[in-house]
């Protein structure tokens, strides 16, 4: 197994960017993922979009409740 030790003033840099030091790149033989992340990223997109439609539902449903008892 491969290995080398990165420069302190590398290791610096990087956190003064703000680079990700868990980084990980992408596979680059054939199947693999673009991303470690991408699977990730793609759920939590998906679970924004849910919890915006429910926040809609929830304030229609409000509304209806006003409704119904003006």
């Amino acid at each position: 197994m491969e290995y080398w030790l990165e420069p302190d003033e590398l290791a610096a840099l990087r956190r003064e960017v703000g680079a990700d030091p868990y980084w990980v790149p992408p596979g680059w033989k054939r199947g693999d993922p673009v991303s470690a992340d991408g699977y990730a990223l793609k759920a939590k997109m998906q679970v924004e979009e849910l919890s915006k439609e429910l926040a809609g539902v929830k304030s229609y449903s409000t509304e209806l409740q006003y409704r119904s008892t003006a």
